[in-house]
């Protein structure tokens, strides 16, 4: 689910290119979702070059089609399923072809943004949580990251990727379990420093990447 102050922010790109031709706010609607949809992408093409064919091609057929977006109510889901089937299409162009490409291969409450020490503490914990995801296996890492990061419920995620909602929450339970024992430590070792409370690390934002 997208965040009602992300929801307005995209309305208003969406609306800029769709009446406007605005090529600024199509280039951040690009940034916004490139990585999002990469990954989903490369999760059925398992190639970064096919994947970023797939992507290049859905942005490229996007501003060809602007006028249409006015009438899209939710473009989260429009270009999440977009790129889902975009890839599944150049698969099977690439069967039909035989051709082998060469290279195969968010808001939540922070800290007061004026406390430096703060910041940096949040920093700190925000590197650790990914080096954390970075470790887990690629499906896993995949489901987490469009669960925790894009938002996505895991029916949502299930229907993408073509598995069940128990898959998804099996693959769930072990990042999270993962995520948790490598950051047990590191958050014991500020709370005995009583960094936590004061201007440490944010409960909220501690819950939002190690709950369900």
């Amino acid at each position: 689910m997208i965040l009602k102050s992300s929801q307005k922010y995209l309305q208003s790109l969406t609306h800029k290119i769709a009446k406007e031709h605005d090529h600024r706010s199509f280039r951040q609607l690009f940034n916004y979702y490139y990585e999002k949809l990469f990954r989903v992408a490369f999760h059925f093409v398992k190639s970064e070059y096919l994947a970023e064919e797939v992507i290049s091609e859905l942005f490229i057929n996007l501003w060809k089609k602007r006028k249409d977006l006015t009438h899209i109510r939710n473009i989260d889901a429009f270009l999440y399923y977009s790129a889902k089937n975009k890839s599944i299409d150049y698969l099977r162009k690439m069967k039909k072809s035989k051709v082998v490409p060469i290279e195969f291969a968010r808001e939540t409450s922070g800290p007061n943004r004026d406390d430096p020490e703060a910041m940096m503490i949040e920093d700190e914990f925000r590197s650790k949580v990914n080096a954390s995801v970075m470790s887990l296996p690629p499906k896993c890492q995949l489901i987490y990251r469009m669960v925790k990061e894009d938002g996505l419920k895991y029916g949502e995620v299930a229907d993408l990727l073509e598995i069940s909602v128990k898959t998804v929450e099996f693959h769930m339970g072990n990042a999270l379990k993962k995520l948790r024992k490598d950051l047990s430590a590191y958050i014991s070792a500020k709370q005995e420093r009583n960094h936590l409370d004061k201007t440490g690390i944010n409960m909220a934002l501690v819950a939002a990447f190690l709950s369900f």
